[in-house]
């Protein structure tokens, strides 16, 4: 799901210099690539010395276990060892820019679009709600700290509104926070009434969102 290398992970795990031997196998595992060691990793698992091995599950993480460990119980090193590779894979589910790839990468996929960039391009005003609708709908599905807000948002020239016959200067609007900061997804419905800096990313001008909920 999201961006978590297993090589990078068993490579710090090496730095760690937990084992001579473990260090050892993880420099020739490098020989695998990406793809070969996750196969691995998910089926017959990853032997890491004579004792100890390595399996994945994704979505869970590293399970580490070691010979005769229902016999004679767990080694404080395979407890040391999947305690620190699940920490590296945690933070890859809940780091922030990975968190916001996702996203980016599967609003992309069920709206049918080939980049960011084209799925910007195509949107209209009044899509906001729709795309945080979505949203809200994939970090349910994922359980990721996605909150979906209304509010109103600074434009920044006054707009005749001919339904009330009067000049507003912000457009009711929904937007997102991901680990408690808010990200704008939606720039597309409002490239004509706000001059982006940078029209193609997420990041957003706080001081121009006022919540209502």
């Amino acid at each position: 799901m999201f961006n978590f290398s297993i090589k990078e992970s068993l490579n710090k795990l090496k730095n760690k210099k937990y084992d001579k031997l473990i260090s050892h196998n993880i420099e020739f595992l490098n020989n695998y690539d990406e793809y070969q060691l996750t196969l691995l990793a998910k089926s017959e698992g990853i032997k890491l010395n004579n004792l100890i091995r390595l399996n994945f599950v994704e979505n869970v993480g590293f399970n580490c276990y070691n010979i005769q460990q229902e016999r004679f119980g767990r080694l404080p090193l395979c407890r040391n060892i999947e305690n620190f590779l699940n920490e590296q894979y945690q933070e890859s589910l809940t780091g922030t820019d990975n968190i916001i790839e996702f996203l980016k990468s599967e609003l992309i996929e069920c709206h049918d679009y080939e980049t960011w960039e084209e799925f910007v391009d195509n949107q209209e005003l009044g899509q906001c709600q729709s795309i945080v609708n979505r949203l809200e709908d994939i970090g349910k599905e994922n359980n990721l700290p996605v909150e979906g807000h209304f509010g109103e948002i600074d434009i920044d020239e006054d707009f005749y509104n001919v339904n009330d016959d009067e000049y507003i200067n912000k457009f009711a609007h929904h937007w997102i926070m991901v680990n408690g900061e808010i990200f704008e997804f939606s720039k597309g419905t409002l490239k004509d009434y706000i001059d982006f800096l940078y029209l193609y990313d997420v990041d957003s001008e706080d001081c121009r969102y006022h919540q209502i909920r």
